[in-house]
């Protein structure tokens, strides 16, 4: 018990000094001391080489010791005594962090008292781009939201400006497009310090790069950074399509009328009686559903909302082993449309399509099959990106160098590349067959492991990639993920 007293004084203790201690980027007049004696001081660029510490005169107190550091420094080293209450610290490396406190004292007896350390506070040479982040969000449809974070990298006093930059292209012309005033910040601690607008002159559906450099006055002098590295986003796709036709194969009727299309595009019988004999097996188990009707049906939105029913247990009451996915089941149908020359080893991304390989008796996917399998759905590096142009090469490129190849025809493949920031990998996050038949267009898929089939029925290649965009786009991040790109066979289905 006295422990756990102890524990909770001591975090009181913390918290009061926090509440009461503004640190740096104080403005020339509030270098007061705070309530715990420590004062606070003021740093203020001079030159590219030059910073000015100053603090305010402390009572009983006569001199001063002027502390520092750069930021690759593990302690701090004496650089002066004064007795008034500021310096210039002269011949400094330019763009370099640099970190000052302060420490009064006075003589007792020919003896020097020292009193408490000042709060550290950090100002950097010149302009480091790197002292700044940029930062991308989309707050609506037709914009785009733009920051800088400016952090506690560069706290000194100075007047700094953000421009903005912007193209079309990563290695395209770039426009300023914006001056962006950044404020100073107030406390040490506090990483969120930033200064945001938002950009209303973009279009939808389109990739955006932004750069910026810093500009900081010092003297009536301007330093500028140099660019900071491009950041891409990708505008949200002006929604057209809001009611999906749609269906899950759950009469016989619409079997085969399904059965005579995928026929009708060059489909082996044999795949295709065996997606029907998963589709009739899935729809037994699970039961009927309120989204399962006879024939097609209207849908009033993009899509359908599966995750209402729990059909996870239901299938996992009665099977062992996983459910084909949307990978297998693209694989099931449009194996014969698909030549690979490269083997690649499992990867443990493909241990659910592996365990339903091996064990659902019904999915036929093995041998040579099983291979090329593999091939397709190895998932590719891509190094620390999330520009989409980038990944899109990445896939095309890995592609060709395993040799994979699609035949051509009213049959297509189509594959919805994800990225995963942590492992920096793109991999086909979901899969279908696309068909096209007169003016209609058909798009079977599994919608997920133990989620229904459905057959989407489409007026054209563009509502597929809206339809496929609208179930992925909740899962990009502007600056973290990269947003999907949706692919034909080896090619971008593009808008």
């Amino acid at each position: 018990m006295k422990k756990r007293n102890l524990l909770i004084t001591w975090t009181l203790v913390l918290l009061l000094a926090l509440s009461t201690v503004t640190v740096s980027g104080a403005m020339p007049g509030t270098t007061k001391s705070v309530k715990d004696g420590r004062m606070r001081i003021t740093l203020t660029v001079m030159s590219n080489a030059s910073i000015k510490v100053s603090w305010s005169k402390q009572k009983k107190y006569t001199h001063y010791e002027i502390y520092r550091k750069n930021a690759g420094e593990k302690s701090y080293k004496r650089i002066a005594s004064v007795k008034g209450t500021d310096r210039i610290d002269k011949r400094l490396k330019q763009n370099t962090l640099y970190k000052y406190k302060i420490r009064p004292y006075r003589y007792i007896k020919g003896k020097k008292s020292y009193g408490k350390y000042s709060y550290e506070n950090a100002a950097a040479t010149g302009v480091r781009v790197k002292d700044y982040v940029l930062e991308l969000s989309l707050p609506e449809n037709d914009t785009t939201g733009v920051g800088v974070n400016v952090g506690t990298t560069d706290c000194s006093a100075n007047q700094k400006t953000a421009l903005i930059y912007r193209s079309t292209s990563v290695n395209g012309t770039y426009e300023k497009i914006k001056a962006l005033t950044l404020k100073k910040s107030w406390q040490f601690w506090d990483s969120t310090h930033a200064e945001r607008f938002i950009d209303r002159t973009v279009n939808s559906d389109t990739t955006y790069y932004y750069k910026f450099k810093v500009q900081k006055k010092v003297n009536k002098k301007t330093y500028s950074s140099k660019f900071s590295e491009p950041k891409a986003v990708r505008t949200q796709p002006n929604w057209t399509m809001n009611k999906l036709i749609y269906s899950n194969l759950t009469d016989e009727k619409t079997r085969q009328e399904i059965n005579g299309i995928l026929r009708k595009a060059g489909m082996r019988q044999s795949y295709v009686d065996a997606l029907m004999a998963l589709v009739k097996d899935y729809n037994e188990v699970v039961g009927q559903q309120p989204y399962f009707h006879n024939g097609f049906t209207v849908a009033d939105d993009r899509g359908i909302d599966y995750e209402a029913a729990d059909t996870y247990n239901l299938w996992t009451e009665k099977r062992s082993y996983a459910d084909v996915n949307c990978r297998l089941t693209a694989m099931t149908l449009f194996r014969d449309f698909i030549t690979t020359e490269k083997e690649m080893e499992e990867d443990d991304f493909l241990s659910t399509d592996k365990d339903a390989m091996e064990n659902y008796p019904l999915c036929d996917i093995e041998g040579e099959d099983q291979r090329k399998f593999y091939t397709v759905y190895h998932p590719v590096s891509i190094g620390d990106t999330t520009n989409p142009d980038v990944i899109l090469a990445a896939i095309q490129q890995e592609w060709r160098d395993r040799g994979i190849q699609f035949k051509e025809g009213d049959a297509s493949l189509i594959s919805v590349v994800c990225h995963d920031e942590i492992d920096n990998i793109a991999f086909v996050g979901h899969a279908g067959v696309m068909i096209e038949d007169g003016d209609d267009i058909y798009f079977i898929e599994k919608f997920g492991p133990t989620s229904p089939y459905q057959v989407g029925k489409f007026q054209g290649e563009e509502q597929v990639r809206e339809y496929l965009l609208n179930r992925f786009w909740k899962f990009y991040t502007p600056g973290v993920s990269a947003p999907p790109v949706i692919m034909v066979n080896d090619r971008e289905l593009s808008n």
